[in-house]
């Protein structure tokens, strides 16, 4: 493995949850992208500061294909995740960053097609 940081491979290691937004952090409503139709899941504060107490890393992953289907754009969705983000640091339970895919299925095929050539 090649690395400039000085410490070894054993030390750089650190725990991380990786969880999903939709159905896991909030109810999924189904294409959530204003704040007034997120609602966190019951219990969802309390299992992540859990972690975070036991020193994992926490990532947010999520699916947005409503923004590949022109549901809504990725202003809509910066909007949510600043918001929900916001919620989770006044419970002093830091996110470490919020990935998403704003592809539906078939443009992930598509592109996946288009970067790998028989």
């Amino acid at each position: 493995m090649y690395t400039t940081d000085s410490r070894s491979t054993a030390e750089m290691r650190e725990k991380a949850l990786f969880i999903d937004r939709d159905g896991i952090v909030n109810i999924d409503h189904g294409y959530v992208c204003k704040i007034e139709d997120f609602e966190f899941s019951h219990g969802i504060f309390q299992l992540l500061d859990i972690f975070s107490k036991k020193g994992y890393l926490l990532f947010i992953v999520t699916n947005q294909s409503g923004i590949g289907r022109g549901y809504y754009n990725e202003e809509d969705y910066r909007k949510v995740t600043e918001w929900m983000l916001d919620e989770f640091k006044k419970k002093d339970i830091n996110i470490k960053e919020a990935y998403h895919c704003p592809h539906t299925p078939r443009m992930t095929i598509a592109n996946a097609e288009n970067q790998n050539p028989e």
